[in-house]
This record gives structure tokens, C-alpha cells and sequence, in this order.
């Protein structure tokens, strides 16, 4: 009997703290919404489903490079990504700032960008240092359409051709 009530008194314990723990770490983190500070900074930037070939852009309120800088590679990002992408960043114009991805980003995944603003802009308010907003690749769905299937030569019988279409949602590669 002794054992029993020791059993369930731990079960009751440890219950409570596994459904805690359970649906704590399936929470995704998402981007902290913007203040009203970075708005007058910012006045747009990437979001919702793009390709996974698409750039990250954002567009500024203010110019925020000179006209040698446009076009040119920068030495050090701006921009930092969760997860992580590799590629560079360079100014379109004096308000665009641009990340281009080395290779296609993965399918249906959920990015944060965080654009430190006090590496762009002078004297910065401490409330608008960096800010973070959020985007997601489409999900890669196909749809495959046969037109006929036909004797590749009309002396080969055993030689088949099938000519029809593949439609992808989004970009794919040979």
C-alpha cells in the first residue's frame, strides 16, 4: 500500500512538469514586433511565404548609403539570420539593403532576421539598436500531367516515351 501512494504521489508530481515541459519546447519562437522608434527607420522589409530563391530585403525611411557603396558587396552584414544562411549583403540603392542567399534556402522553413540599425545609422536610440521580422519559404508541392505515352520510333515498339509536365509550387532544379 506504502508503495502505491509513493508511485502516485511522484506521478502527480512529475505530471504537471512533463505537460509543462512538453508544450514549452514546442513553441516557435517568432520575431518581436516593432516599436514605434524603428518605424522611423524602417519602412519595409521581406515577410509572409517567399521562393526559396528570393533575396531578404529592407527598405529604409532614410537613405542610409552613399552612391559608392551601391552594388558592392558588404565586408560585414548588417543582417543575421535564425537559422543561419550564408550569402552576402549589398545596398540596391541608398534606402534597399539586400541579403542574397549563397544556394536556395530549404523549403517550408521559418526564418527571424534581426538588422542591427546601429551599424546602418548614427546615434540610434537604445530602443531602436536592432529590430527583427520574420519570413517563410513555400512548401515544394508537384503536380505531374501526362499528355501520352508513345513509341519513342514507330519501328521500336519496345522504346516508350511519356511526354507530359511537371508543376512545381515553387522553384526546383533538374
Amino acid at each position: 500500500m506504502q508503495t502505491h501512494r509513493f508511485l502516485l504521489q511522484r506521478f502527480l508530481l512529475l505530471l504537471p512538469l512533463s505537460l509543462l515541459l512538453a508544450t514549452g519546447c514546442n513553441q516557435k519562437r517568432s520575431a518581436e514586433p516593432l516599436n514605434e522608434l524603428i518605424k522611423s527607420y524602417v519602412y519595409g522589409y521581406t515577410s509572409g511565404v517567399i521562393s526559396k530563391g528570393s533575396t531578404i530585403q529592407v527598405q529604409f525611411a532614410q537613405p542610409a548609403a552613399q552612391g559608392e557603396d551601391i552594388g558592392t558587396p558588404l565586408k560585414s552584414s548588417p543582417l543575421s539570420f535564425s537559422p543561419s544562411i550564408k550569402g552576402h549583403a549589398y545596398w540596391a540603392d541608398e534606402n534597399t539593403l539586400v541579403f542574397q542567399p549563397e544556394a536556395y534556402l530549404p523549403s517550408k522553413t521559418l526564418y527571424i532576421a534581426t538588422v542591427d540599425l546601429a551599424s546602418i545609422f548614427k546615434k540610434v536610440p537604445k530602443e531602436a539598436r536592432s529590430f527583427e521580422f520574420e519570413f517563410e519559404t513555400k512548401e515544394q508541392f508537384f503536380e505531374v500531367e501526362v499528355e501520352v505515352l508513345q513509341a519513342a520510333t514507330p519501328d521500336q515498339l519496345v522504346k516508350q516515351e511519356l511526354v507530359g509536365w511537371v508543376r512545381t509550387s515553387d522553384m526546383a532544379e533538374p
